[in-house]
């Protein structure tokens, strides 16, 4: 009975929380584990570690180019130095991946960009690696237009 309770309590909290989160001018999905992942030992573990980091310096583009047609860039924000030894069976990577997407407003007659981001954290503990995955947005910015928008 204790269980339902609970969860009793947590979706009304989440369902009083839900209209606040959408009228604000930035929000975020909570965090979500991924499955755990196995592999033969913990260096196989590291390196798909290292790969996921390549991965995501790969997603790297140049920035926006402030202008009249729409044009998107990614960012990628280290959290930690690369993949990090937390002694001799641990390691962990965590980056947050920045999207801005960025178009021309025609009201204000300049450029509006919306930023939504990834965080991704991983950690190998042994040959397993467990990870979280979180989401959000910030507000738009508005940056005067080059050339004026033409």
């Amino acid at each position: 009975m204790k269980i339902s309770t609970t969860f009793a309590k947590n979706a009304l909290l989440l369902a009083a929380l839900v209209p606040a989160a959408s009228a604000a001018a930035s929000g975020f999905v909570p965090a979500v584990g991924t499955l755990p992942v196995k592999y033969a030992n913990h260096e196989a573990c590291v390196a798909a570690l290292e790969k996921q980091r390549a991965d995501d310096e790969q997603m790297v583009t140049p920035p926006l180019i402030i202008g009249g047609e729409p044009s998107r860039a990614i960012s990628l924000e280290p959290i930690t130095n690369g993949v990090e030894r937390k002694g001799k069976k641990i390691a962990v990577y965590a980056a947050r991946i920045w999207s801005h997407n960025g178009s021309k407003n025609e009201e204000s007659a300049s450029f509006m960009i919306s930023h939504s981001w990834e965080e991704k954290s991983s950690t190998c503990k042994g040959n397993v690696m467990t990870g979280l995955l979180q989401s959000g947005y910030t507000q738009p910015t508005f940056e005067p237009m080059e050339n004026g928008g033409d």
